[in-house]
C-alpha cells in the first residue's frame, strides 16, 4: 500500500470534518447562552455534546462516535441525576449519589452494545463488561455498610483474577 493509497484510506475511514464543527457549535451556543440568559446550562453541555455524536454515529455509521455518545449520555444522564431529582429530594448522602452517578454510567455503556449493532451491525460486546462492573460497584454503595465492607475484601483479592487470566494465557500457548 503506498503513502498516497493509505492517506485516502485513512481519509474516507475517519468522521467527516461536520462532527467537530457541530461539536464546536454546541458548545458555542451553549456558553453564548448561557452568558446571556444569566442561567446555569453547564449542566446541558455533556448531554448536548452526547446527542451530537450519536446523531454524527449513526450517520457516519461510526462506531467511535456512538461509544463516544453513549458514555458522555451516561455521563450527562448521571449529572443531572445528581443535581436534580435526587438533591430536590433531598438525598445528598455520598455513598448514595455514588451510587447514582456509578448506575447511570453503567446504564451509558449497557447501551454502547445494542446502539452499535443496531447501526454498524457489529456488537461491542466489551461494554457490557464494564457496564456489569459499575453497576455492581454502585449496587454495593447502595447495600451500606455490607456493600462496602464486600468492595473492600473485592479490592483485596482482584489481582487474583490477572493471575488465574495469565496462567490461562501461558497454558493456551503452550
Amino acid at each position: 500500500m503506498t503513502i498516497r493509497t493509505h492517506a485516502h484510506e485513512i481519509r474516507r475511514n475517519a468522521p467527516r470534518s461536520w462532527v467537530s464543527g457541530a461539536v464546536l457549535v454546541v458548545l458555542g451556543l451553549a456558553l453564548f447562552a448561557q452568558g446571556i440568559l444569566r442561567v446555569e446550562l453547564g449542566w446541558l453541555v455533556v448531554p448536548a455534546l452526547a446527542l451530537v455524536l450519536l446523531a454524527a454515529g449513526v450517520i457516519e455509521q461510526s462506531a467511535g462516535l456512538l461509544i463516544a455518545g453513549c458514555v458522555l449520555g451516561g455521563a450527562g444522564a448521571a449529572v443531572w441525576n445528581v443535581l436534580y431529582p435526587f438533591h430536590m429530594l433531598g438525598v445528598t448522602a455520598a455513598p448514595v449519589q455514588g451510587a447514582v452517578v456509578l448506575l447511570t454510567l453503567a446504564a451509558g455503556f449497557a447501551l454502547i452494545t445494542p446502539v452499535t449493532l443496531l447501526v454498524t451491525g457489529r456488537a461491542h460486546m466489551w461494554a457490557l463488561a464494564v457496564a456489569g462492573m459499575l453497576a455492581l460497584v454502585g449496587a454495593a454503595l447502595l447495600a451500606g455498610e455490607a456493600g462496602r465492607r464486600a468492595l473492600e475484601r473485592a479490592a483485596q483479592i482482584w489481582p487474583l483474577f490477572l493471575v488465574v487470566i495469565g496462567a490461562a494465557l501461558i497454558a493456551r500457548h503452550k
